[in-house]
């Protein structure tokens, strides 16, 4: 018999935080965490709706007045989007306060702590390719950095979301 989901996402939380050094226990009841990485932050939770799946998503960055105008832009990235669709199951979206965000959804079988990582660095490293595109289309000088997962000081400070 299998484990409930809730439990296997938490088995999931748990192993994920003792591979960077952080205390496994931590992340009990909760349905995923947050932490900053550079200029982006980053969520890893369980999908409320399907919760036999995890969602890893980052904030890429808010998109100006100037942006949100540039049709340009916003016809780039849905092109993207539809480019990108049958090769990765990445997609990027624009949330009611005009911030850009980076997600995916897969099933929860499967992901261990090492695939977790390497879920965390691919979404910084999409998200910062992606900030790069939408500085192409922008009038405005701001530049935007990362710094990898552990760098800087070791771990990153985890947030946790909604306890259960």
């Amino acid at each position: 018999m299998n484990p409930p989901v809730t439990d296997s996402f938490e088995k999931l939380l748990e192993s994920f935080l003792d591979s960077l050094g952080h205390d496994p226990l931590a992340g009990k009841g909760s349905r995923g965490f947050e932490f900053q990485s550079g200029d982006f932050t980053v969520r890893v939770f369980s999908d409320s709706s399907e919760p036999e799946r995890i969602v890893v998503e980052a904030d890429v960055r808010p998109l100006e007045a100037t942006q949100i105008d540039n049709a340009p832009l916003l016809l780039t990235l849905h092109r993207l989007n539809e480019a990108a669709r049958t090769a990765h199951f990445w997609s990027s979206t624009i949330d009611e306060k005009d911030l850009l965000l980076l997600s995916t959804s897969l099933p929860l079988v499967g992901v261990d702590a090492v695939s977790l990582q390497k879920l965390v660095s691919e979404v910084l490293d999409r998200a910062e390719s992606l900030a790069a595109l939408v500085e192409q289309f922008s009038s405005s000088t701001s530049s935007q950095s990362t710094k990898g997962l552990g760098e800087a000081g070791g771990p990153p400070a985890f947030h946790f979301i909604e306890r259960a």
